[in-house]
Parts: structure tokens; sequence; C-alpha cells
């Protein structure tokens, strides 16, 4: 079996060559995410490097390899540690405030729906909102093998055939490697239908909707 080594103070981080590619993506996901999390423009994020924002933009979508050097110019630019950027640990800044992000985000919205007046306006982003958590929560869902399937009357497949617009495949890929390479405890996600009725109305809704779109 044939590796590839990357120094890094002193120590060696060891590739198979075989996954070179997954890993290249994933770093690209990775860079991207610290980027935005630096609040960074890759105009900016590209001239602390000395690369070009077209470079780092090849970067970012995995078309083009990140140098060494290169990487740790946009650690330090990001103010997070070459290891993060690496893969060794998660990107973690401000991970503790994400759900309190989106519980705010969510209670925005509605309240600027409300106060727009428009109860079309209201409901259609209601529905919109629906079906984009619904493919969420059938990703997730997914990750551990007793959920049953029984909940559903849309394939996965379709489901995500029919939603393509409301979760973007960008979308969809980023949530999909970070499931990868995270650690997470599928165990926990093991949900008994029967005592979840709020979930039942809640797919059953999100798929009454996709089914008027599909």
């Amino acid at each position: 079996m044939k590796y590839v080594y990357i120094a890094h103070k002193g120590a060696f981080a060891v590739m198979d060559i075989y996954n070179e590619k997954e890993y290249a993506v994933i770093i690209s996901q990775r860079l991207r995410q610290a980027r935005r999390q630096a609040g960074l423009t890759q105009a900016r994020a590209a001239k602390a490097a000395g690369l070009s924002q077209s470079a780092l933009s090849e970067i970012e979508s995995a078309k083009r390899s990140v140098s060494l050097v290169c990487a740790i110019q946009l650690a330090k630019a990001y103010d997070i540690q070459l290891s993060e950027l690496l893969g060794e640990q998660p990107i973690n800044r401000e991970t503790e405030q994400t759900p309190g992000i989106l519980t705010d985000a969510v209670s925005l919205l509605s309240q600027l729906l409300k106060a727009g007046g428009s109860k079309e306006l209201e409901f259609t982003c209601s529905q919109s909102l629906c079906v984009t958590v619904y493919l969420v929560f059938r990703l997730l869902y997914k990750q551990n093998r007793h959920n049953s399937g029984a909940l559903f009357s849309l394939s996965y497949e379709k489901a995500f055939e029919i939603g393509k617009g409301f979760l973007p495949a960008a979308v969809y890929e980023e949530i999909t490697l970070c499931l990868k390479r995270c650690p997470i405890d599928t165990d926990a996600l093991e949900l008994p239908v029967e005592k979840n009725p709020e979930i039942v109305s809640f797919v059953s809704e999100a798929e009454r909707i996709l089914k008027a779109l599909g």
C-alpha cells in the first residue's frame, strides 16, 4: 500500500493515496468553512495567502490542490490551527452558538414574514422551509440503520429528485461530507416513530408538498 505524508511541526499525517481525491474534497470544504467563519471574502483570503482569487476559488472547489505553504498562510489568515484544515481536529469555532443562531434565524424570518402582512408569502416561505428541513432530516435519519423506512411515502431517491431545488447540490455535498468525516453517535439518531406523532405529522406535510411539486 502506498501513502503520502504531510509534514507539520515535525509530525507526519499519513494518507492512503487511493483516497487522495476524496481527501482533497474534504480539505477544500474545510478551507471554505474556515474562511466563512473568519468573515473573509475570497479576495481578501487569497491576498493573505499570496494567491489570486481564481486560484483560491479552484482550491475551494477541489479543482486545484493546496500546497503546505499556502495552507499555513491560510490558517494564519483564518486564525486557526493548521491541524484543523488538515482534518486532524474539527473546525469548532462558535459551534456552541450554532443551535442558538439557527433558532434566532428562524424566529427572525417568522417576524419579518408576519410584519410583511402577506399571508401568501408567509405560506410559501413556510412550505419551502418545511421541505428543506425534511430533506436534511432524511439525511440524518438514514444514518441509523434501525430507523424504519415505513415512516416515508416517498423513497429517499425520489424525495431528493423532487426536492433538489430546495437543497442545492453544494449544500447536500457539504452535509454529506461532514457526516463522513465527523464522529457522530448514530445510535442517538434512532427515532421510535410511534412515540413521535410530531415527526409523523411533519413528514406527512413535507411529502404532501413534494408530491404536489413532483
